[in-house]
């Protein structure tokens, strides 16, 4: 099956207007491997280098879908993002075999250093001014449709829960707290919140990074309309778990003044950021059942219970970043 993937490349690329000259298995491709069934970074004849995937057809309609939707926000401005190239009939995607094909431009990244991140301004406030474009351009060129339908955190855990309960009931007793404590208030204010289109995996290793800086976000495949403030509680929480000291630290005062100073979010937003947070987690307790990671099970139940139990004083000193204390 591998060996029958990687001859088409040649062909493949050609489809995409690209001579391929050989490929280059020494390159790191940053992002999740699990997004695509198989990839590649590939050198063109011209030494330019790009990054190849494909994937099942069942994939092509959300694919499409990403890749016009991160070529519109490209184009009104958004450059800290990778377009898709174009095939030779003019679609984003090459369909082969009952494979579909993919291509963009391959960029290479530092590995930034985990966890010694968590603690530098320098992240939070690339961070910010990433989520403050994406807000602004997206809010310009309207990209709430029919293509993407609004995601509702609350359903998510009401059926994530529903079927934890069922199939891995062993670890009710540790979530059920963190369970009962959303439902007390953040189910029923969650409704109300403003929506926006939010990337929706937002984290450091999703970006490709020279010198502390971001040169694009990657891995889309989450994308949607969303509560507004969804990008952020997702960032805090990923930084959160490598460090929950670092969520009183300053890349975190950093991200949050920036973005507080940008007027992007409404009070309402602000006001269950904390409760945002733990709820965003309750999708990364999912990933780590899926995988049936009982390490990671472990380590996320107890970070939720951390921040559940800290929350009164994580939401005190963001409030006193933002100036409501």
């Amino acid at each position: 099956m591998m060996y029958n993937i990687e001859s088409k490349l040649p062909m493949v690329s050609d489809k995409f207007s690209i001579s391929m000259k050989r490929q280059r298995p020494d390159k790191e491709i940053s992002g999740s491997p699990e997004r695509t069934d198989f990839r590649c970074v590939i050198e063109s004849d011209d030494g330019g280098l790009f990054l190849i995937e494909c994937f099942d057809l069942s994939k092509s309609k959300r694919k499409q879908i990403i890749a016009e939707t991160i070529n519109r926000l490209n184009i009104h401005g958004l450059k800290k993002t990778i377009p898709y190239e174009k095939s030779l009939d003019g679609s984003f995607l090459f369909t082969e075999s009952g494979l579909v094909w993919q291509i963009c431009r391959f960029i290479e990244s530092d590995n930034i250093v985990r966890p010694d991140y968590i603690f530098l301004p320098e992240i939070g406030a690339v961070f910010a001014d990433f989520i403050i474009d994406l807000n602004r351009i997206s809010r310009k060129i309207d990209l709430n449709s029919a293509d993407l339908p609004f995601f509702s955190i609350k359903k998510y855990i009401v059926s994530i829960f529903s079927q934890i309960n069922t199939h891995n009931p062993e670890i009710i007793p540790g979530i059920k707290p963190v369970y009962d404590f959303l439902k007390a208030e953040f189910f029923e204010k969650h409704c109300l919140l403003k929506e926006g289109f939010c990337h929706g995996d937002i984290h450091p290793m999703n970006a490709i990074w020279k010198n502390n800086e971001i040169i694009a976000v990657i891995d889309w495949e989450f994308m949607g309309i969303k509560p507004e403030i969804y990008d952020l509680a997702n960032l805090l929480g990923c930084i959160g778990i490598e460090d929950p000291n670092a969520l009183g630290g300053n890349l975190v005062n950093e991200l949050i003044g920036k973005l507080k100073k940008s007027g992007i979010y409404g009070n309402e937003s602000w006001d269950i950021l904390i409760e945002f947070v733990i709820a965003v987690r309750f999708g990364w307790l999912s990933e780590w059942l899926r995988k049936k990671d009982t390490e990671m099970i472990h380590l996320e139940t107890d970070f939720m219970n951390l921040l559940l139990n800290y929350s009164k004083d994580i939401k005190s000193h963001w409030n006193t970043i933002r100036g409501e204390n």
